[in-house]
């Protein structure tokens, strides 16, 4: 009776497994159509090993069925290597594996396809493709590839740096091995001593010969491994024969100053060759001034080096280095008188960075770059201040992206440079090396100059801009290029004070309240968008400002804008890319945050991608970009909160221009520092200074 119940057990059972899917029969995969590649491509290991993950590729007919036993036939195609069986028969999933081990050549090369053959047709089918990246070995040999085999005089150094190869047992080059050199006959110096391989594998040092007159030994090591030795053969030092000067000559400087960079000159035989141990004599032949060391003795590489500091004679000055025997090189220098201002702006942009400034008594000089004229003093560029043609007076000037303008005692506007786009507001569109009115009957207390934009207040409070509107920078509702003609800023606001930035202008209304219009890709308007407005917007947070400060870079949109409370509280908003909003961090802003530090400014000025202000003790700050040393710290890095300028000074007036501040003190010394591509820190160079430069005259 057991037996019969498990009888019947079991067709029960055997009758419910039968669903009605159950009854349907399978379908039959067709021929393969294609093939997916399940996992084990895109691997990477040392050159020469097995993958550790299996090549998988899944086999499909045209209506995507799985083809079960369909041989799958894997090729090595590039950069050698093999697989293990060649060829795998997929299974009920339509799956086939097979193990790959790389090939001796490192790098992205190493292939390997899947191939099918159409049962039916014969048919050869490439379906996938895998690739792999080999990784070097570790390293087993150093080979000389140069600096083997040079002569040289003895103490000096060898012309040509010592260089290795490292490489792993397959020929790889392999990067970051330490390489040691050491001197092994001879005496002598290498230096670096160690050194990491490059990407290319290859790791340098430079070799100074010992006193040993004849053949001199260098090796090269890795780890346990055999050294390589490079030969030199050195000869008794030569007679000097030439003189020339390597740095130094043709600098300007301050009467009574010490040039910022120092004499040298290089010593060598007639074949050319360094000659160490030489005493050079310097000596001051015309201006007066003094040199620190008067004697220097040359290096192994034949530099001999010393400082001059120029006389006070306002005159070309002159060095003469001399070596027994030997005519040698005079050195040139221009001592200049410190130039006093009263204001002084920093404007341009990359092809235009210029700066100007005015004195006492009103007279405008301006120096840098003059590609449109817009140093005013007819045709030349001039790293040294020029003063502005015409003999005009002035009461405040405004350095822009491409021009500049001015503004008399009486009123009276005057403007200079590009006016394409009728910046200059002589409605000629024509651009001026020298200084042309203001033709337009409007009385303005002010003019504040952008990249091509001008605008102005009149004592009533209208705000009236011209020029390029491109953005809406002009504040009329239009975004027409070219305004040749002054249009009142719409709005019914009345206005205290405007400035504007690169593609933005912002303005004060009477209680200090912000308004903005222009472009706002960044959040420069400071209205909680990034929406432009060729209208005044409010600048959101309810704040209320003494002093507002748009900046930017034209022709680049990086724009953000700087404003200070009555309590001496800064806030900006904008591009935020270099730290240039002050906050700690580096994200763009749509609305005003505070400038960390706690300090209390009386001044704020934003220019390119960095932004200063003066605190009321007059010590300068600046934060943001610093590749070119336009935040003053004595170094290239960049500020994401305010960093105190170096040296010691304290300024009444500080503005930043596009990659370059200056400012000016009490007693009216002029100082600049950051690039200085075109000579706009005005100190008769072409060389970017990260600490204050003293502008001086010609």
């Amino acid at each position: 009776m057991r037996h019969v119940c498990a009888f019947f057990i079991a067709v029960v059972v055997a009758l419910a497994g039968c669903s009605e899917n159950a009854m349907v029969p399978s379908q039959t995969a067709g021929p393969p159509a294609s093939m997916q590649i399940v996992s084990g491509d895109q691997q990477s290991d040392t050159v020469g090993r097995q993958l550790p993950q299996p090549l998988v590729v899944r086999v499909l007919d045209s209506a995507g069925l799985r083809v079960a036993g369909q041989i799958v036939n894997f090729r090595v195609t590039a950069a050698g290597g093999s697989v293990f069986a060649g060829a795998a028969i997929t299974n009920d999933s339509g799956e086939a594996r097979e193990r790959w081990t790389l090939g001796t050549v490192a790098g992205d090369t190493q292939r390997v396809e899947a191939r099918a053959v159409d049962t039916q047709t014969g048919l050869a089918l490439v379906f996938g493709v895998f690739s792999a990246v080999g990784v070097p070995d570790a390293p087993t040999t150093a080979t000389k590839v140069g600096g083997d085999g040079q002569s040289g005089a003895s103490g000096a150094a060898l012309a040509d740096s010592l260089s290795v190869k490292v490489t792993d047992q397959f020929g790889n080059a392999v990067s970051g091995t330490t390489v040691t050199w050491s001197v092994s006959s001879g005496g002598g110096s290498v230096n670096p001593a160690t050194v990491a391989s490059n990407a290319a594998g290859v790791a340098k040092t430079k070799w100074t010969l010992g006193s040993v007159i004849g053949v001199q030994n260098v090796t090269a090591g890795i780890g346990g491994h055999a050294p390589v030795t490079f030969a030199a053969t050195s000869a008794a030092p030569s007679t000097p024969t030439f003189v020339t000067i390597v740095s130094g000559n043709n600098q300007t400087g301050v009467v009574g100053t010490v040039l910022p960079e120092s004499l040298a000159v290089r010593v060598t035989d007639q074949n050319g060759i360094n000659v160490a141990g030489v005493t050079v004599t310097w000596t001051v032949t015309g201006g007066g001034g003094s040199i620190s060391p008067a004697t220097s003795t040359t290096a192994s590489s034949g530099l001999a080096k010393t400082q001059w500091t120029l006389g006070s004679s306002n005159t070309q000055q002159t060095v003469l280095a001399s070596v027994p025997g030997i005519a040698g090189p005079t050195f040139q220098a221009h001592a200049a008188i410190p130039l006093t201002l009263a204001t002084i702006s920093a404007g341009g942009n990359t092809q235009a960075a210029h700066t100007c400034g005015l004195t006492a008594s009103g007279a405008a000089y301006c120096w840098g770059a003059n590609p449109f004229g817009e140093l005013g003093n007819g045709t030349f560029a001039s790293a040294l201040p020029v003063l502005v043609s015409g003999g005009l007076s002035f009461a405040t000037i405004d350095a822009g992206g491409y021009h500049t303008c001015a503004q008399t005692t009486g009123g009276a506007i005057y403007c200079w440079g590009y006016d394409v786009y009728g910046q200059l507001g002589d409605s000629s569109q024509a651009s001026e090396s020298s200084p042309v009115p203001f033709r337009f009957a409007l009385a303005l207390t002010s003019v504040n100059v952008g990249g091509w934009t001008d605008c102005g207040p009149t004592a009533a409070g209208n705000a009236y801009c011209w020029g390029w509107g491109g953005r809406g920078e002009r504040g009329d509702g239009t975004t027409t290029e070219t305004g040749l003609t002054p249009v009142q800023v719409l709005g019914s606001l009345t206005f205290s004070m405007i400035r504007i930035g690169a593609y933005h202008t912002c303005g004060l209304i009477t209680g200090g309240t912000a308004y903005c219009w222009g472009l706002n890709e960044s959040g420069q308007l400071g209205n909680g968008t990034v929406t432009n407005s060729a209208t005044p917007v409010a600048v959101a947070g309810g704040l209320t400002f003494a002093m507002i400060a748009p900046g930017g870079i034209y022709l680049v949109n990086a724009e953000h804008t700087c404003g200070l409370t009555s309590a001496g509280a800064a806030y900006c908003w904008g591009t935020d890319g270099y730290g240039q909003l002050g906050d700690g961090g580096s994200v763009n802003q749509e609305a005003p945050v505070l400038v960390k530090g706690g300090l209390t400014f009386s001044t704020i000025t934003a220019g390119g991608y960095h932004t200063c202000g003066l605190t009321t003790g007059g010590v300068a700050y600046c934060w943001g970009r610093n590749d070119s040393g336009q935040l003053g710290t004595g170094t290239t890095a960049n500020a994401a909160v305010p960093a105190p300028v170096v040296g010691g000074l304290t300024f009444v007036v500080i503005d930043a221009g596009a990659y370059h501040t200056c400012g000016v003190t009490a007693s009216g010394a002029a100082y600049c520092w950051g690039d200085n591509g075109y000579g706009e820190l005005g100190d008769g160079t072409t060389t970017n200074r990260p600490t204050p430069t003293r502008v001086v005259s010609q």
